[in-house]
């Protein structure tokens, strides 16, 4: 299951030219600059961790292999192996944590459609609200160019870095529940 906003989300039509007023940005950036900073670092520190688990599980133990082989692979790849590696591994140790690393993988993969949203975010575009162009594709239905635009406040980016946090906390959880870590 996909993230899902935690707002609602808007849909504008470009109607010529593409035109923003910046002015919002500059009023919000010297508070909104730090904590993207602070998501990237939190997220790169899962991504680590999430590396080294799937080498570890690669590699029994060691990351050399686990390392080449996942080098070039997108996040929700390295998400997706992981989880089937461990799986494998729960079922034949007859583990009862099963249902943990169904919620540890689902939120690891809001984790990274987040991070692609605030990543990938036009910021320029902020407008009050904090609603930001996260999105442009044409419709289907209108034949006009759309932009998605999504909230993406403070407190959203503050409650997806506590998410990395307790998502963390989950993995190193459940990889000592099977005696992985």
């Amino acid at each position: 299951m996909p993230y899902k906003s935690l707002n609602p989300i808007k849909i504008e039509n470009l109607e010529q030219y593409d035109y923003y007023d910046s002015d919002y940005i500059e009023k919000r950036r010297r508070l909104i600059a730090p904590l993207i900073g602070n998501f990237f670092i939190s997220f790169s520190q899962f991504e680590h961790d999430l590396n080294t688990s799937l080498a570890e599980l690669i590699g029994d133990g060691s990351h050399d292999i686990g390392y080449v082989l996942i080098r070039n692979m997108e996040m929700v790849e390295k998400i997706t192996i992981f989880s089937d590696l461990l799986y494998q591994y729960m079922s034949a140790m007859e583990s009862k944590n099963k249902d943990l690393l169904k919620k540890i993988k689902q939120a690891m993969i809001e984790l990274v459609e987040f991070r692609n949203k605030v990543a990938h975010a036009n910021w320029n575009t902020l407008e009050k609200g904090d609603y930001v162009r996260v999105k442009i594709k044409p419709s289907k239905e209108s034949g006009f160019i759309t932009f998605t635009k999504e909230i993406l406040s403070p407190k959203i980016i503050k409650t997806f870095i506590k998410k990395i946090d307790s998502t963390c906390n989950d993995l190193y959880e459940l990889l000592e529940k099977e005696q992985l870590n």
